[in-house]
């Protein structure tokens, strides 16, 4: 298909409708780059590393996500949709074969493959995917947005449940971490390759055949704020403040999220440590759709304000947890923790693309999901400040301690504030 040929609303339905479902298997598995409390143990237990040491790995993963967004957006300027997918795709083999072939060797090897290659690849892929066809839905945006993300939120739930079994040294079936590991570079590769030979850039018709009524109100795609590169304006860095703090908090739990229950008590009935990071994963994903269509229903005032109020409560909770020693309170505050860091891409998405249009979307995007490293520099300062590492003991440096939840609680109050100032800010524009 020429990607310049107008379409018309029944070919693009057909059309955005398979790439959504296509980009969302796609995401499912570029999501298992949040799996990492899965991979720590096992990791550790083959390399012989402390945990502490390998908790960096995640906060390296975060950030070299955000870069990849970023790089994803200069990539394809250069390339096309097809040649930046390709990149991530290799990006992401190598990450994960090099980490069990080389991670033995040294720590620095997993820090590479894992925290830089296969997390640059995922950002690549992620921010080349959610831009590219959410502009095939300029009538339900947040709703495609939410669809796409809540497959990479449900990566660590479905594959990652998947993946937990075939490492699994208690099971005599399980056929490893390094094997799994090769398997996880290969099925990347073609899934990654294979949504890169599907999915085409939106024809220029898009918003005449889709959303017919922005036409008639004569906005057909005027920006909230400006069509200007997002850093631009002041509400910017007010939305930064909030990311920083909201995605620290989510982040927190994500690397901590088995050793966290088995700390407070374990498993509550069927509930397991393992089966608790996948309904985790669930609210992680599914808030993805709930708030996508909060945002379409309501405004992206509403949105923000759901995630916040969730995110000071299930910061709350989980320190409750800790000081009580209640597993049951853990499992609830942890998935509304869940729901809260589930909803933050999608307002992300939102406030890029209603602020500043369509022009510079891509680059915009990225711009916004670089909070993810800000968040993650945050999560491991607030853990080192709080629980810093000590020879004798083995869960220091780690997040699975009431001293880090408490310094959670006061970065959570300052998500709030700052997105009761970036409330203020928006209505005025």
């Amino acid at each position: 298909m020429n990607e310049n040929n107008e379409l018309t609303a029944a070919q693009i339905k057909g059309k955005r409708n398979l790439y959504l479902f296509a980009s969302a298997v796609g995401l499912l598995v570029l999501g298992l780059i949040y799996a990492w409390s899965i991979f720590s143990g096992p990791l550790a237990a083959f390399t012989g590393y402390a945990k502490g040491d390998l908790q960096v790995t995640f906060t390296f993963s975060m950030v070299f996500f955000c870069l990849g967004c970023l790089a994803g957006a200069f990539i394809n300027k250069k390339l096309s949709v097809r040649g930046t997918l390709l990149v991530a795709a290799a990006l992401l083999a190598v990450g994960f074969a090099g980490t069990v072939l080389l991670g033995q060797a040294s720590i620095y090897y997993i820090y590479v493959c894992y925290g830089v290659l296969c997390a640059t690849a995922c950002g690549i892929g992620y921010n080349t995917i959610i831009a590219t066809v959410g502009v095939w839905f300029p009538d339900r945006t947040g709703f495609a947005s939410g669809v796409m993300m809540m497959g990479f939120g449900l990566g660590s739930l479905i594959l990652g449940s998947i993946v937990a079994k075939m490492i699994d040294p208690q099971d005599p079936q399980a056929i490893g971490i390094q094997k799994t590991f090769y398997i996880l570079a290969a099925v990347g590769f073609v899934v990654t390759a294979a949504i890169a030979a599907l999915i085409r850039t939106a024809p220029p018709n898009i918003v005449k055949e889709m959303a017919p009524q922005r036409l008639a109100a004569g906005n057909v795609d005027k920006p909230a704020i400006a069509d200007d590169y997002v850093y631009k304006a002041p509400i910017f860095w007010v939305y930064v403040v909030f990311g920083m703090c909201a995605i620290a908090a989510g982040v927190t739990l994500i690397g901590s999220a088995k050793p966290g229950l088995e700390k407070v008590g374990g498993a509550v009935g069927v509930i397991t440590p393992t089966l608790f990071v996948g309904l985790f994963s669930t609210l992680n994903g599914v808030s993805r759709v709930i708030v996508g269509t909060i945002y379409d229903k309501t405004s992206l005032k509403v949105a923000f304000f759901a995630i916040v109020v969730a995110g000071l409560l299930a910061s709350s909770g989980l320190a409750g947890a800790y000081s009580t020693s209640m597993p049951l309170l853990y499992i609830v505050a942890g998935l509304l923790m869940g729901f809260s860091y589930g909803g933050i891409p999608v307002v992300a998405a939102a406030f890029a693309r209603e602020g500043f249009g369509a022009r510079l979307y891509p680059t915009n995007l990225a711009t916004v999901n670089l909070t993810i490293a800000l968040g993650a520099f945050l999560s491991q300062a607030v853990i080192s400040m709080t629980n810093p590492k000590n020879p004798a003991n083995p869960e220091s440096g780690t997040a699975a301690d009431l001293s880090v939840w408490l310094g959670i609680i006061a970065v959570s109050a300052v998500a709030f504030l700052a997105i009761a100032a970036f409330s203020m800010m928006y209505k005025k524009k």
